[in-house]
């Protein structure tokens, strides 16, 4: 891999060292063939017991035909959940390369890719995509609370009143001490995401 790493990220499933090292050698048909099996599934199109048998049937015997289709799988489904636009063309085809592809396997795949189905692959797998709700409104102010200390003395926190997206209220009160540590993590993240963005993958 290059150091600017690919698409897929720089940790690869352990089926992908064997996608590699057999994918140079895989028949135009056989690709193919994989491809479409693999289309079918994010197109949520009944898929029968024993496809990749059914594979075999058509083009003969395939050394590590599930790993193939799992690295086959794998990239498609990580490039359709990437924001449009992200990896350019030429930039896809690069990637492929790096992975053993064949020139011909390069040029079908990445035709795939970026045909006129895309958009609505993209939305197919959006919608099986499991979703938070999101934060819609945040009011706070300050309060006063009985510390968990014996003396239960009164002392100062923060009351949160939380409203999301699916409509749920929140309500809760945190310590100042919490707070200040709720605020130093967030501040961290903050820091680690700006790292992640200097990086060369997410200038190009």
């Amino acid at each position: 891999m290059s150091e600017r790493g690919t698409f897929l990220g720089h940790r690869l499933p352990q089926y992908m060292r064997h996608f590699a090292k057999t994918a140079p050698s895989v028949s135009k048909n056989t690709f193919r063939l994989l491809v479409q099996l693999a289309v079918n599934i994010i197109e949520k199109r009944p898929i029968v017991d024993g496809a990749l048998q059914k594979v075999e049937g058509q083009v003969g015997a395939v050394e590590n035909l599930e790993e193939l289709f799992a690295g086959v799988f794998f990239i498609i489904n990580t490039f359709l959940r990437l924001p449009a636009g992200k990896v350019k063309k030429d930039q896809l085809a690069e990637d492929l390369k790096e992975l053993n592809l064949n020139e011909e396997s390069v040029a079908d795949l990445t035709s795939v890719l970026f045909g006129p189905k895309r958009a609505n692959w993209e939305l197919s797998l959006a919608a099986d995509t499991p979703r938070w709700p999101s934060i819609q409104t945040l009011n706070w102010n300050l309060d006063m609370a009985i510390s968990q200390s014996e003396s239960k003395v009164f002392e100062p926190c923060i009351a949160l009143e939380l409203e999301l997206s699916d409509g749920k209220k929140y309500k809760f009160h945190v310590s100042l001490a919490q707070f200040h540590t709720l605020r130093h993590r967030v501040a961290a993240l903050l820091a680690e995401i700006s790292s992640l963005e200097k990086r060369a993958f997410f200038k190009q």
